[in-house]
């Protein structure tokens, strides 16, 4: 899907009304991107219920089966990858006054301690937040405006 600058992400009342004043119709760009976009083949349907299945399969049939069948779509992102070239350093003027420093690190299974809660000790040993904690010789001498200590616990 080609998107324009016009197009509406998010908003209120007043970018509804400035997208109007433009001469942008508004219905029919939600009609567009429905018909465009809105098919069985580019979604995914989870249903988690206390019901039987029987009676989850009928509501799914009866609050889905309008959407339109379609193949998978796997939607152009209009750029070619990847987008940064190897070995070639690219300096990007900042939009906003901040620092941040992102530090990444896969580590084993916390499942079988889960009730150990040893990421939330480590998470609290680097950045509890004062001059004791780890990281903040690291915060300070880069001058971060800010930092997030934590993890992605998906897949724990």
């Amino acid at each position: 899907m080609e998107r324009e600058v016009l197009a509406v992400e998010s908003g209120n009342k007043k970018s509804l009304a400035d997208a109007v004043e433009k001469g942008v119709n508004l219905r029919e760009q939600i009609l567009r991107l429905y018909h465009d976009n809105y098919r069985g083949g580019s979604m995914k349907l989870a249903i988690i219920g206390g019901e039987s299945l029987d009676i989850l399969e009928s509501w799914v049939l009866e609050l889905f089966s309008s959407v339109k069948k379609g193949p998978l779509v796997n939607p152009d992102g209009g750029s070619e990858l990847p987008i940064w070239k190897v070995g070639k350093l690219y300096w990007l003027e900042a939009v906003k006054d901040v620092h941040i420093l992102d530090l990444s690190w896969t580590l084993p299974s916390l499942r079988k301690g889960y009730l150990k809660k040893a990421e939330d000790y480590l998470a609290h040993l680097l950045g509890h937040g004062n001059q004791s904690y780890l990281l903040f010789p690291v915060k300070h001498m880069l001058q971060c405006t800010g930092g997030v200590i934590g993890g992605s616990f998906g897949f724990i």
